[in-house]
Order: structure tokens, then C-alpha cells, then sequence
């Protein structure tokens, strides 16, 4: 095989769908208030920044594509439409292994999930997930011989493809802080855009 392709959406339709109807909801808020004026609009300018920040990251949940290609040369993945997150660009030189991985989800201490990953991992030990969820190890294993089955197309050198069993917390704690504080400085935004526009 010279190429694999891998498509799947951000979240689920029903996650989608969801988020897009919230996100409705605060825009025609905001256009609404401000359309009253007079006391209806007082403080919307503190808003208006977080209602852009929610309804860009609402629209990438809901229109946005994940898609990963795997060639001989590497392994390539980008989101669109909406841009949202760096691209990935891995060549075959930096790739050490195809894994199929068991994935441990903590909660406060105690495991929330568990589920199997496939995917490769650079020399420098980087992990990047190319098969995002599996129930069991044989379907995990079996899509890491695949990413490994085109990485390895006419190569002299074969990129190994294994399944390892050890644990590990794969917390989306770093960017969830990440956009909580985004969140709190366009509160803040807003707070001083709503001070300096006061007569």
C-alpha cells in the first residue's frame, strides 16, 4: 500500500450539533441585546469578545475534519476547515515504531476510560495518534501494521510495528488550561473595552 488516509470528524454529530445550538443561542443573545440598547445592553461589551473565542471553537467542532496521510515519506495531519491547531509533519527518518498502545484515562484519581490507540513515535519519543480508538488490542495492532505496511513500501530499512501494554494518563488537562485561560482573557478584554467606552 502507498498511501493510507485517515478521516474522521473533531466530535460526534450529536456533540456537534449541540455545541452549534449553545453557540446560537449566545450570538443571537448578544445581537439581540445590543439591537434593545439602553439598559438591555449594558455590559455586553465584557461578552462579546468570549461569544467570538466560543462560537470560533464551536464552529471547528462543528464542521472541522481531522485527517491523517501516511505516504513512504511520512505522515502528515492537518484539521480543517476551520483553522484550529498546528499541522504535523513527520518524516519517515524521525519515526522509531508504529505502536498500538493502551490508553488509561484518569478522573480525579480514578480511571475514567480505557481504549486502544494506534499510531507512531518519533526518536524523540513524541507519540502522534493516527487511529484515535479501539475497544480492543487485535484492531489496534492491526492498524499499526498498516502505518507501518506504507511506511515500509520500498524502504531497505522496515519501521517495527508492536503492541505495548503500558499504562499511561492521557489527560487533555494542558489544553483544556489552555483555552480556560484564553476564555479568561477575553473576559478581561471585555471588561476594559466596557470601562473605557463608559461617558
Amino acid at each position: 500500500m502507498k498511501e493510507l488516509l485517515v478521516r474522521e470528524r473533531m466530535a460526534p454529530w450529536w456533540v456537534g450539533l449541540l455545541v452549534g445550538l449553545v453557540c446560537a443561542f449566545f450570538i443571537w443573545v448578544v445581537f439581540a441585546s445590543a439591537a434593545e440598547g439602553g439598559s438591555e445592553a449594558a455590559g455586553l461589551r465584557v461578552f462579546i469578545p468570549v461569544v467570538a473565542i466560543g462560537s470560533y471553537l464551536g464552529l471547528a467542532v462543528v464542521l472541522n475534519v481531522r485527517m491523517v496521510e501516511v505516504t513512504p515519506t511520512g505522515v502528515r495531519i492537518w484539521n480543517g476547515p476551520v483553522p484550529i491547531g498546528a499541522s504535523v509533519n513527520t518524516a519517515r527518518e524521525e519515526i522509531r515504531v508504529c505502536y498500538a498502545r493502551y490508553i488509561v484515562t484518569m478522573h480525579k484519581g480514578s480511571v475514567a476510560d480505557r481504549f486502544y490507540t494506534a499510531g507512531v513515535e518519533t526518536h524523540a519519543g513524541r507519540q502522534i495518534d493516527i487511529y484515535r480508538r479501539f475497544k480492543n488490542p487485535d484492531k489496534a495492532l492491526e492498524a499499526a501494521e498498516r502505518v507501518a505496511g506504507v511506511l515500509n513500501y520500498g524502504a531497505v530499512t522496515q519501521i517495527p510495528a508492536g503492541l505495548e501494554n503500558q499504562k499511561r494518563d492521557y489527560s487533555h488537562r494542558p489544553k483544556v488550561l489552555a483555552w480556560g485561560a484564553l476564555f479568561i482573557c477575553a473576559v478581561i478584554m471585555g471588561a476594559i473595552w466596557e470601562i473605557r467606552s463608559e461617558p
